[in-house]
């Protein structure tokens, strides 16, 4: 018997969810393979035409939203760290997200695993470089392209994406030069091997945090 569990997932933006839907549904069945049986998972993108201005409100509301409309076992929360430390958008934003959660009065997902990537999802997108520079159809390098390096050291990599993307088309003709950085984002979410991400530390623990759900709900051992 198949068993089917249904994942929510909330993100800062529309181009995050491109990148991040099919990654998150990478994440639980490469762990699901350690499970004994048959496991379902389906993802569900809320996007946030919610009430609330604040991020815990949105995500209280969210978590009910997703609860009573699609029996959501767990939800994914993306919030950029906008900087090299995750503690603080644990600290400020998650921490207070989850208690409201857990004081609340209607029924919702009280599973919540956040996504916090360094600085912004974009060191994400620079997991697999060479996979990256594939997509821009060009024989450049990393260096050539100013995208060598640790991608969680970048302090802008949004930036750094539409810098490189910039360079690659330098000297082509105009008809050619249709590059936008928003293509690039449910591609490589697609192909992206989860080896490469989890060389990032961000992601290692995104991974390590959807584990512990796991052993949690007693699908895997400890």
């Amino acid at each position: 018997m198949t068993r089917q569990y249904f994942i929510g997932l909330f993100a800062e933006g529309n181009t995050d969810y491109r990148f991040l839907e099919s990654v998150v549904e990478k994440v639980f069945y490469d762990i699901a393979y350690r499970a004994t049986g048959n496991f379902e998972f389906r993802v569900s993108i809320l996007n946030p035409q919610t009430k609330g201005t604040g991020f815990t409100e949105k995500v209280l509301n969210v978590a009910t939203y997703g609860y009573s409309q699609f029996s959501i076992n767990v939800l994914c929360v993306h919030r950029d760290a906008d900087s090299s430390d995750r503690e603080n958008v644990w600290k400020y934003s998650f921490s207070p997200a989850i208690e409201a959660i857990e004081k609340a009065d209607e029924e919702c997902c009280d599973e919540i695993i956040p996504v916090i990537p360094v600085h912004t999802i974009e060191s994400w997108l620079f997991a697999d470089k060479q996979l990256f520079i594939s997509y821009l159809s060009t024989e450049l390098t990393e260096t050539d392209l100013e995208i060598s390096g640790n991608p969680e050291s970048f302090r802008n990599p949004k930036q750094k994406l539409q810098t490189a993307i910039r360079i690659s088309q330098e000297g082509k003709a105009k008809k050619r030069r249709n590059l936008d950085i928003a293509d690039f984002y449910m591609p490589l979410g697609s192909e992206v091997s989860l080896d490469r991400l989890k060389e990032l530390e961000s992601f290692s623990r995104f991974y390590s945090d959807v584990e512990r759900w796991f052993i949690k709900n007693r699908l895997i051992q400890d």
